[in-house]
């Protein structure tokens, strides 16, 4: 009896490390995300990688974090030069290639691109007065006082930033009355649009009756604004 119950067990154990055999040992596979279970791995450094534990079929997620001062996105040319990255369709008035390497100054007028939101958060560090509104003319810019015939380059003539396409130099239609014994400068008769020519009437002032006339008009004359 005792033989037949130590044979016996001997039976069990090996019952038990035959069914073992019948169920291999299960390797998780990170390259397909099957298998058995995953583990989580993280990176040192600006950005860090997240896996998601658990079993079976899984998909990985990633998460990049950025520290430090922001950089701000360059447009280059196949040479690497920095590019203007408002609207510059005729180079005569105005640059694509910026001249100063600086792709949230291109035009060098110290007022920086507000396209990318990395160039304000750089404005201190690097001394800019301001936003621009168009960066690839250093003539359109904040409180721009001069007055342009030709469009800045996008076919816009707003030099001073105020918005819309410029203001005329000239937009009276007629004298009027004098203010203090002065006349406005002048008037264009039709009303002339910027950049385009007309007639130009100079407003003379006459003591005698403190009024404006007209003077003798000019033809061909350019309305300019800014």
């Amino acid at each position: 009896m005792r033989t037949s119950k130590a044979f016996g067990l001997l039976g069990a154990i090996v019952s038990i490390g035959t069914l073992g055999a019948c169920f291999p040992t299960v390797t998780y596979d990170a390259a397909t995300g099957s298998g058995g279970k995953a583990t989580t791995t993280t990176s040192t450094g600006k950005s860090s990688a997240t896996s998601t534990t658990g079993t079976g079929s899984q998909t990985a997620s990633a998460t990049t974090t950025t520290t430090g001062a922001q950089t701000a996105t360059t447009a280059t040319t196949g040479s690497g030069q920095a590019m203007c990255r408002d609207s510059c369709t005729d180079t005569s008035k105005c640059v694509k290639v910026c001249p100063t390497g600086d792709p949230c100054d291109c035009d060098g007028d110290h007022y920086y691109y507000t396209g990318d939101p990395a160039c304000a958060a750089q404005a201190v560090a690097k001394g800019y007065k301001g936003p621009d509104c168009y960066d690839c003319n250093s003539m359109a810019k904040p409180g721009q006082t001069a007055y342009f015939t030709q469009d800045r380059g996008d076919g816009s003539y707003d030099y001073s930033c105020a918005g819309g396409g410029g203001q005329k130099q000239y937009p009276a239609t007629s004298c009027g009355s004098p203010t203090n014994g002065v006349c406005i400068a002048g008037y264009f008769q039709p009303a002339d649009a910027c950049g385009m020519n007309g007639t130009f009437y100079p407003c003379m002032y006459n003591l005698i009756g403190n009024s404006c006339s007209p003077g003798t008009g000019q033809p061909n004359t350019t309305q300019a604004c800014r």
